[in-house]
């Protein structure tokens, strides 16, 4: 007697749709993803503004030179190009050597902080003289780098009670810089206001003699109407 095979229900397919909490499966050859670049979000409270001149000038940086911000080290003249001082700093924190990287000439290399053990990437370069000499002052132009907001002076105030490097950090010079360029604002961040010429009548009732009033207002540096024939005299 031929056997009859029986019928069983299937199983429901599993959905494929992976969670929105799932991390991203690596692609071929163990590569990651591509992910969207949006998820690099700018820090909505960044102390840090550049202007559409300023901008352009990056760009125009990074179109020609690539990414400066590093260590970079030119392998046809043996220069660094970019990173001197943070090459010396980690020389002085006792690193004697630097890893060669996968790439042409040791390009993907670093340095090792002997200190935390954290790695300083160095990017090897073959370029000319004058494509050295060109990068090496792009990278430390202030014309490309953008400037601090007037928000940057409270959030380093925060910091000086939080931070315990506040000081060997330097970020107490700074305060005391970008004090000292803020309008209105002295080092200590007192706001200086503006002095406006009262009426004689108020002159008298603040303890102002009139016939010092001019003497006073160039203290200040206001201009003060002196009634006469509508004319100023600055103070």
């Amino acid at each position: 007697m031929p056997t009859i095979a029986k019928r069983t229900k299937a199983p429901p397919a599993k959905s494929r749709r992976p969670s929105a909490a799932a991390p991203a499966r690596p692609g071929r050859n163990g590569a990651a993803r591509a992910r969207p670049i949006t998820d690099l979000r700018a820090d909505p409270s960044n102390p840090r503004r550049i202007d559409d001149a300023a901008l352009a000038g990056l760009s125009a940086s990074e179109r020609r030179f690539g990414d400066l911000s590093g260590i970079v080290h030119n392998h046809r003249s043996g220069h660094l190009v970019a990173g001197h001082q943070r090459v010396r700093a980690l020389r002085d924190a006792g690193a004697a050597e630097w890893t060669p990287g996968p790439g042409p000439h040791g390009d993907g290399g670093f340095v090792t902080d002997p200190r935390t053990g954290e790695r300083f990437a160095v990017r090897v370069v073959d370029w000319d003289a004058t494509t050295e000499r060109a990068a090496n002052i792009v990278a430390n132009s202030p014309s490309i780098a953008g400037e601090f907001t007037p928000d940057a002076l409270g959030q380093l105030d925060a910091l000086r009670l939080e931070l315990p490097e506040f000081g060997e950090l330097r970020l107490d010079d700074l305060r005391v810089e970008l004090g000292d360029e803020a309008p209105g604002v002295d080092a200590d961040g007192i706001q200086d206001v503006d002095v406006r010429p009262p009426p004689k009548m108020a002159w008298a009732l603040i303890g102002i003699p009139v016939e010092r009033w001019g003497e006073v207002a160039a203290a200040r540096g206001v201009v003060v109407d002196d009634g006469k024939d509508g004319a100023a005299s600055a103070g």
